[in-house]
């Protein structure tokens, strides 16, 4: 404290100390509260979308009959390749597959099968 007029006064120093360290408190808080809602309003907005994307997927299953039909149709229509049929430079991708990658997925042996092969061209050929 120091002396007015003879009077002892209290220092007005620390009370502006004080005041600064309430106000800095303050603003601490108002930084936390504000994180906080910005948090809130991310989560809302993550939820939200997934809302969106759960009526979405509900609205597909009640759906699917108008849809699914010719979605599996326009599959199997397709011809895509078998990655088992081809072949590199020494050894077939579907012997790499079936015994080394996927043993467990392709069985060695299989009940025998009728195969007719139609051959369109062929390049010397010994007749006996």
């Amino acid at each position: 404290s120091f002396r007015t007029h003879g009077i002892s006064c209290p220092s007005l120093r620390p009370m502006a100390a004080e005041r600064s360290g309430f106000w800095s408190s303050v603003e601490g808080s108002l930084k936390i509260a504000s994180q906080a809602i910005e948090t809130i309003l991310v989560v809302l907005s993550n939820a939200q979308w997934l809302l969106i994307g759960l009526l979405l997927l509900i609205a597909l299953w009640c759906l699917r009959g108008r849809w699914a039909g010719p979605c599996i149709a326009a599959y199997e229509r397709l011809q895509l390749p078998d990655p088992r049929d081809f072949s590199c430079i020494c050894f077939s991708w579907g012997w790499l597959i079936s015994n080394v990658l996927c043993p467990f997925a392709c069985p060695k042996f299989h009940p025998p099968f009728r195969l007719r092969m139609i051959i369109l061209k062929a390049k010397k050929l010994r007749v006996d």
